[in-house]
Formats: structure tokens, C-alpha cells, sequence
């Protein structure tokens, strides 16, 4: 079976992004990476594709690499229109040089959270929820880098905001 996917890609120059996916299959109880197939260029990528999951990677010259995974679902295909919305959210191309040294690009779109009674502390129904692009730190954040955070924003002015967000007990005011 197959099950539409559509992607728009906003890039400033108009610059050709290639696109090309990696077919997620389960050997030996894991997830391996397919070889790559080449999905053609885009701004705009509407196809059948058949179901299950995919590692998309975007490729445009003077831009970063982006790595968009999908989940192409029978009722659902891919789609990058968020919820109560009718227009598509493009997949945002980063220029080389913008995301700061140990940091990753974390494109918008669609993914599941809950439904695992084996995780503490789960949502008790899996949910498809939608969360909009975001740059994160690779690795973890640690208090010293936190406190270095704190220190730039009373620097800035900011004691009150720094108050706010200073460490404390989960049971004080």
C-alpha cells in the first residue's frame, strides 16, 4: 500500500534542494537505514510513497543539512499542514553558519508522544501532536551552562526573568 506525502521547502535563494530518503527496516530486532534513493529536487515534493518510516535528508549549496524524518501512515500519508490550519508549514532551510557550534536544527512537523505503558510517568494514549521547528543543544545542558545562562540575562537587565528561572525544590513556592 501507498499514501500521499507532501513537502514544501522554504529556502531564501530559491537554490535547488536535492532530496533523497532512507527507508527505515527492522533486521534483526533494530532499525537500519536503507540505502538512499534519490527523491528528485524540490521547492515542492508531492508523491505516493509506500507506508512506514523514512529519514529524509535536504541538501541545498550555502545551507545546512537538514534531516527530516517521516511517518507515511495510511489514513494520514505526510503532510506538513499543522493542525487548524490550512496552509503547509514549508520545512525551513538553515544557511550555512546560523546554528551555533553544538547545536542542531530541529525542523517542524508531526510525531507521536504517549501509548507506552512500559515509560514512567506516559501519557496513557498515544497522541499525534505537532511542534514547530527549534534549534537544541547536541548534548546536555549542565548546570554550569546554566548558571552561565542565568549570569547573561542579569547582565542583560533581566534579574527578574533570571528569578523565575533560577533552580528550586519542586514543592517551593
Amino acid at each position: 500500500p501507498t499514501a500521499p506525502i507532501s513537502l514544501m521547502i522554504d529556502i531564501a535563494d530559491q537554490s535547488i534542494v536535492k532530496i533523497s530518503a532512507q527507508r527505515y527496516s527492522t533486521q534483526k530486532r533494530r532499525l537500519h537505514l536503507d540505502d538512499p534513493q534519490d527523491w528528485g529536487t524540490a521547492p515542492i515534493l508531492n508523491q505516493q510513497v509506500e507506508l512506514g518510516s523514512y529519514l529524509l535528508t535536504l541538501e541545498a549549496e550555502g545551507y545546512e543539512t537538514t534531516y527530516y524524518p517521516i511517518l507515511v501512515e495510511r489514513e494520514h500519508g505526510w503532510s506538513i499542514t499543522p493542525p487548524e490550519s490550512n496552509q503547509p508549514s514549508p520545512i525551513q532551510m538553515i544557511p550555512v553558519g546560523v546554528i551555533p557550534k553544538g547545536f542542531s536544527y530541529v525542523p517542524a512537523g508531526w510525531f507521536y508522544t504517549g501509548g507506552d505503558s512500559l515509560v514512567s510517568n506516559n501519557l496513557a494514549h498515544k497522541r499525534r501532536i505537532w511542534v514547530d521547528g527549534f534549534i537544541m543543544a547536541i548534548k546536555h545542558v549542565t548546570h554550569r551552562d546554566y548558571l552561565y545562562f542565568l549570569n547573561a540575562l542579569c547582565a542583560q537587565g533581566q534579574t527578574q526573568r533570571a528569578y523565575e528561572l533560577r533552580p528550586r525544590l519542586r514543592d517551593e513556592e
